[in-house]
């Protein structure tokens, strides 16, 4: 089932703080992949760790299990192509682009713009 969106948001946002994050420590730190999962077992995050910084593949999903983000990170920081969609599946313009050292440094074009 398809929730509004102003049902849909505020129940992430609570996820977010209520499922329990899951992964492996070492050195007292976050290491390899951690994740979170909704009670029916479906992924929420998922995201890679390397000595306690984000390094590696991150993704994200909405409630109903529609990709919110993908993207990479290097030693803490944004790094490379980052795609983040809406609620209805299409690719968000805005913050879809090019990362280096954390910063947008480019636009991705070409997901949106075709026509049927």
């Amino acid at each position: 089932m398809k929730l509004p969106a102003w049902i849909a948001a505020p129940l992430e946002a609570l996820a977010l703080v209520l499922l329990r994050e899951r992964g492996e420590r070492g050195d007292g730190v976050r290491q390899g992949v951690w994740t979170r999962r909704f009670p029916n077992g479906r992924l929420f995050t998922e995201c890679r760790f390397e000595r306690g910084l984000r390094d590696g593949r991150d993704r994200r999903w909405y409630l109903d299990g529609t990709p919110r983000w993908h993207g990479e990170w290097r030693a803490g920081r944004k790094s490379g192509e980052w795609i983040y969609m809406t609620r209805e599946g299409r690719v968000h313009d805005t913050l879809t682009g090019v990362y280096e050292n954390g910063e947008k440094i480019a636009p991705v074009r070409g997901f949106n713009d075709w026509k049927s």
